[in-house]
């Protein structure tokens, strides 16, 4: 049986791993982690109420960015301490008439200080 850190969400179905596909290398066992941090609503993790910056709840509201930044930055700092952002930024295709018009690209590079090394993670939010 294959070893890993995590299994790999979404959940999926390998032969090599087992059970389910892994998460192999620290660089995305983290990367997993920061994901799942932005994207857990506050009080939607049990036992830990504090937990997560929740970015859905601020596709309808009227919050600036910096908002999110600072969400963003106070959670990696009490849950991932071993993570230094470098850079947040928001992409949302205005100028785009598709239907990817209606979405807004969150990008964070961050470093993971313990292995030096660098990562961007994306997440994309549709505003329906």
């Amino acid at each position: 049986m294959a070893k890993g850190y995590s299994p790999s969400l979404p959940l999926t179905v390998d032969a090599v791993d087992g059970f389910y596909k892994l998460n192999k290398t620290y660089k995305e066992f983290i990367t997993q982690n920061l994901k799942m941090l932005l994207l857990t609503i506050p009080g939607e993790r049990m036992m830990d109420p504090d937990f997560g910056v929740g970015l859905k709840r601020f596709l309808f509201e009227n919050s600036p960015y910096e908002d999110i930044i600072i969400a963003i930055e106070t959670q990696i700092a009490k849950y991932m301490p071993f993570l230094e952002i470098q850079n947040i930024a928001f992409d949302e295709n205005k100028n785009d008439l598709t239907f990817e018009s209606n979405a807004t690209t969150l990008s964070v590079k961050f470093k993971i200080i313990p292995l030096d090394l660098v990562e961007i993670l994306e997440i994309t939010q549709f505003l329906d």
